[in-house]
């Protein structure tokens, strides 16, 4: 049946189009209604019916040629779909819907001239996520530690990206290093709490990397030759590397040792 459509999909007739792909939507959405007992299968069906949805709005626009922005295409189908990731409490469901909002955003900042300030809307964005997945128990919403791990490697990704780019600007934007400041002592204090080494590697793993920056940076006000300062700087991001494992691994077979107790 795929290979049908897909062979004879410029030849079929618009309704036909955008008929087929609504009358499996709503064979999808009575299908989740009627799993309902079946908690995976249920969020499945839902999580299906909200990609299918993007596939309704992009056949739409390419049919009647609507003209419209890629952010208002992705705009429509978060909005459209908002209320089935509520409902189903899914981490993947709601992973994919943190990849739409920010893409949103991205794509929105892209063609309205604010491409400047895309990485930090990004990271107030996937911050707000990140506090709904640690607090939504108090609203109903469970989500996956691996959720809250993926959304903890996006800001902090982002984060190293935004200081990394300032260095080199020339126009520095200092409003941003309180604001992730903030966010790296927050995931740290989570980590701590949690007793979770996850959170402290990967916030030492980006001081590694800024610290790189800041020295390759800065080196050329110091060193004429430029392979004593890569030299340099691969011993001392060895010696980093090396002492933040031993460290890790110590604070591990601690936390793991008052676990066992």
């Amino acid at each position: 049946i795929i290979f049908f459509f897909a062979y004879n999909w410029e030849s079929l007739p618009p309704f036909v189009k955008l008929g087929s792909i609504q009358l499996a939507l709503l064979l999808l959405i009575i299908s989740a209604l009627l799993f309902r007992r079946s908690n995976l299968l249920h969020n499945i069906l839902l999580m299906s019916s909200s990609v299918l949805m993007g596939v309704l709005f992009a056949v739409f626009g390419q049919i009647y040629q609507t003209g419209a922005n890629s952010y208002d295409f992705f705009l429509g189908w978060s909005l459209s779909v908002s209320l089935w990731v509520f409902v189903s409490k899914f981490s993947p469901h709601w992973l994919f819907y943190v990849l739409l909002i920010n893409l949103t955003y991205w794509f929105y900042t892209s063609q309205s001239g604010l491409k400047s300030d895309a990485l930090s809307g990004l990271i107030w964005i996937n911050s707000t996520f990140w506090l709904l997945a640690i607090f939504g128990h108090r609203i109903g919403l469970v989500f996956s530690p691996w959720y809250i791990k993926i959304l903890t490697l996006i800001i902090v990704g982002l984060s190293t990206i935004t200081i990394s780019i300032d260095i080199f600007a020339t126009q520095h934007r200092l409003f941003i290093y309180p604001i992730i400041s903030c966010i790296y002592v927050g995931l740290t204090f989570y980590g701590v709490i949690q007793k979770a080494i996850f959170y402290l590697s990967v916030i030492s793993i980006s001081m590694v990397c800024l610290f790189s920056i800041l020295t390759i940076h800065y080196s050329e006000f110091f060193f004429d030759d430029i392979r004593f300062v890569f030299y340099l700087l691969s011993n001392m991001i060895l010696l980093s590397i090396s002492a933040l494992v031993y460290g890790l691994n110590k604070l591990y077979k601690t936390w793991h040792s008052q676990k066992a107790n």
